[in-house]
């Protein structure tokens, strides 16, 4: 019983309420370390890239890496396997 409770307090732990990105830039105009907003922005960044871009039936997500950024675009299935494969 003892390590549920452990456990249960441990996961309450964890899904603390965080800062918000907002909260984390008033702080860092005040103090000057932006590194928290950084961290924040690159995890946002992580997740967007895991979920992807959601298109519709019969098309497929592609996407290119442009100076940095990631762009995606939605491209129709048959026409993404005729540029791979060729004429």
């Amino acid at each position: 019983m003892k390590i549920a409770s452990v456990f249960i307090l441990l996961l309450l732990v964890g899904c603390g309420a965080q800062p918000t990105l907002d909260e984390l830039e008033t702080q860092a105009f005040a103090t000057g370390d932006w590194s928290a907003v950084e961290a924040r922005e690159r995890s946002i960044a992580r997740r967007v890239a895991r979920s992807g871009n959601q298109c519709p039936s019969g098309y497929t997500s592609y996407c290119e890496n442009h100076y940095g950024s990631m762009e995606c675009t939605c491209v129709k299935r048959s026409s993404f396997g005729m540029a791979l494969t060729g004429p």
